[in-house]
């Protein structure tokens, strides 16, 4: 039994060099070109949006989910400054 199974491991290993070798490079480039197209979009993200949130809602009456703001004043830096 032992004799047999090589040719059957030595097959697989062949199956997944050919199924896999090819695909790096254009793996590897997806990735890279991915990073650079994030990069460039982050320099040219406005200033005013967060930087994980395209629509954002938070003004000085609304919340970051889009609520209403229930416990500081439009003043206040500190969302709980008026809770005693």
């Amino acid at each position: 039994m032992g004799s047999n199974s090589m040719p059957v491991r030595i097959a697989h290993g062949w199956a997944i060099a050919w199924l896999d070798f090819y695909q790096t490079p254009a793996i590897v480039t997806e990735g890279a070109f991915s990073e650079v197209k994030g990069f460039f979009k982050e320099l040219t993200r406005p200033k005013e949006n967060f930087p994980h949130n395209h629509v954002n809602p938070q003004t000085k009456e609304i919340n970051r989910l889009g609520r209403p703001r229930q416990y500081a004043e439009p003043g206040d830096t500190w969302a709980f400054a008026g809770c005693s």
